[in-house]
């Protein structure tokens, strides 16, 4: 009893002295991140390009799940034409956290952009294996429901059907509903644009 006593006592005293060092260590790393991006952000607004890539490339090494490094560097290379270099950038992310949306998401603007339209429709089947129900697939569908509402995607009604059975209670059905109901009405299908309408007229 005494033994096991003692053990518990030196298991909490190291970990009381850990928990701060976690915390400094943690600390440091957002400041980093933080003062690394602002840096960039100066170099891109000053036409510094290649110092600006340089930077955020460093952060994203230094830490490959950073939404807003991603976001940065995404932008700056769909600004040069260059949005196929965030692909390497992209896959590190997934690597890391292979359920996360964000990196997913990118990817999809990312094929969007360049017409790859048989790479997208490939990302149904990612997003099949997600966890039903969970928040990532939901995000996932809800962006590529939106790109081929904007592509005039022949099968996006169905898609959509599909998405509100699954997250009925989602805040992106009513907007997918709205966007559908737009185009669908710009192709003269007025009855189906005022029946999805009237889908979000119930819901409020």
């Amino acid at each position: 009893m005494k033994n096991s006593t003692l053990v518990k006592l030196v298991f909490f005293g190291i970990l009381t002295l850990l928990v701060p060092v976690i915390l400094q260590a943690q600390a440091r790393d957002s400041l980093f991140e933080a003062e690394s991006l602002r840096s960039a952000l100066r170099q891109e607004i000053e036409g510094n390009f290649a110092e600006a890539e340089k930077i955020l490339k460093d952060v994203m090494n230094h830490k490959p799940t950073s939404t807003e490094g991603l976001f940065a560097l995404e932008r700056m290379f769909r600004s040069q034409g260059r949005i196929k270099d965030i692909f390497p950038i992209v896959q590190r992310y997934q690597d890391s956290e292979p359920y996360a949306a964000i990196p997913r998401i990118v990817m999809l603007r990312a094929f969007e952009e360049l017409n790859a339209v048989d790479e997208l429709k490939k990302q149904w089947s990612v997003a099949e294996i997600l966890p039903s129900g969970s928040i990532d697939r939901r995000h996932v569908l809800a962006e590529i429901i939106r790109l081929e509402i904007a592509r005039n995607d022949v099968d996006v009604q169905e898609r959509f059907g599909q998405f509100r059975s699954e997250f009925p209670d989602a805040s992106e059905v009513d907007e997918l509903a709205v966007m559908l109901a737009v185009k669908l009405e710009s192709k003269g299908d007025d009855m189906a644009a005022r029946s999805l309408l009237a889908s979000v007229e119930r819901s409020k």
